[in-house]
């Protein structure tokens, strides 16, 4: 197995970083993000796209209300984010080189969409999310994240992202084959920090998911 993402991407030049915003912000407003996400992981040649949801929202309620109250507008952000995927798919980027990033209410858009249509991405960064579902959820036992690093952060007191939703959210995309890594930070609030995006590097690129 490779030891360093570059190694991996080095017999294709194509390859994409998709970073999903969160509530009340733009795709715009996180591309600064993905470029030095992209520059942090050796993704300099890779197109960044960066959605933008109708309204400024993927959808109304908390990520942890019942399904039905966010509902059709979660299905149509799912349907955007399929469209993307398959558009970047036709333009010669296998799943090995589609990257993903997520922040809030993108990081939880992000976690649900590569739960459910699994496949090898070359990474997931979801910082200060889940995988969506009211409070009880069973997520189906899939298996199609064979090897997928997926880097988790989040403050440990978060007061969108309880802890046990974080726990959850490990466990089940574990049971889908994924290489995870997650990180409960203390005094980090519903936000992000040089610290965590340094720790998701080094684990993604030299630790052991890749």
């Amino acid at each position: 197995m490779n030891n360093s993402l570059n190694s991996n991407l080095a017999a294709t030049p194509k390859m994409a970083l998709i970073a999903l915003h969160g509530r009340g912000a733009t795709g715009a407003s996180v591309r600064p993000l993905a470029e030095d996400w992209g520059l942090m992981m050796g993704l300099e040649n890779a197109t960044i796209h960066t959605p933008q949801a109708k309204g400024g929202t993927w959808y109304p309620n908390s990520f942890m209300a019942p399904f039905a109250a966010n509902a059709p507008f979660l299905d149509n952000s799912l349907a955007q984010i399929a469209a993307l995927h398959t558009a970047i798919n036709t333009d010669g980027v296998p799943d090995a080189h589609i990257h993903w990033l997520g922040f809030s209410q993108g990081a939880c858009l992000a976690l649900e969409y590569v739960s459910r249509k699994g496949g090898g991405f070359g990474s997931v960064l979801a910082l200060s999310g889940g995988l969506i579902g009211p409070a009880g959820t069973t997520w189906p036992n899939r298996s199609g994240l064979a090897n997928t690093p997926i880097y988790m952060g989040c403050d440990a007191q978060d007061p969108h992202i309880p802890a046990s939703r974080f726990a959850e959210t490990l466990a089940a995309l574990q049971q889908q084959g994924a290489k995870l890594k997650g990180d409960l930070y203390p005094n980090l609030g519903h936000s992000l920090s040089t610290e965590e995006l340094e720790n998701a590097r080094t684990w993604i690129v030299l630790g052991d998911a890749l």
